[in-house]
């Protein structure tokens, strides 16, 4: 995990904080944010990230993480994840090609760590 970079969109202050503090903890040395589809757009455009993590519904816009999948070539796609406490979420996410994700009420799950620790790995 040396080399991992982690993009994330759409969280509130305090939830960037608890996901910055997981994935610090996890050895990830490069965390950008996004708070619009458009900045998510444009950093994935400039970049590749080891992981991107989209909050189900944007905390500054109300903009929805299926649909910024939808909007991404199916490559990109399979190296996001979903942030969602709602099963279906995560079930139409993975249905357009993203990993398996998790719910912002198991941040701290050890089967979280184990998820982000796998996603990270690749």
């Amino acid at each position: 995990m040396s080399e991992s970079t982690v993009l994330h969109a759409g969280n509130c202050g305090p939830d960037t904080w608890a996901l910055e503090g997981l994935l610090k903890d996890l050895g990830v040395n490069e965390i950008s944010a996004a708070e619009t589809a458009a900045e998510v757009d444009q950093l994935l455009k400039q970049r590749t990230f080891t992981l991107v993590l989209l909050n189900r519904v944007f905390d500054s816009t109300g903009e929805l993480a299926l649909d910024v999948l939808r909007q991404l070539p199916a490559e990109k796609r399979a190296c996001c994840m979903l942030i969602s406490n709602y099963p279906d979420a995560h079930q139409s996410a993975v249905a357009l090609g993203a990993r398996a994700g998790f719910g912002k009420q198991q941040l701290r799950d050890p089967k979280t760590r184990a998820l982000l620790q796998e996603a990270l790995a690749k």
